[in-house]
């Protein structure tokens, strides 16, 4: 298995917090997101993604 990279914990952490049901919607507040945690450091991106139950085992 990879190791999962800051990038990819981004993903998944914005994924796992927007879950809209409108497309144009989804798209934009996912984008927002996205780009919000990219801007967090990987030790605050950490802290968000255990509250939200993703598995840090393989973040690089």
């Amino acid at each position: 298995m990879n190791p999962m990279t800051k990038h990819h914990l981004v993903l998944r952490v914005s994924r796992k917090i927007y879950k809209g049901t409108d497309l144009k919607e989804r798209f934009n507040a996912y984008q927002y997101i996205q780009n919000y945690f990219s801007t967090l450091s990987v030790k605050d991106l950490n802290s968000v993604a255990i509250q939200y139950g993703i598995n840090l085992n393989n973040l690089n």
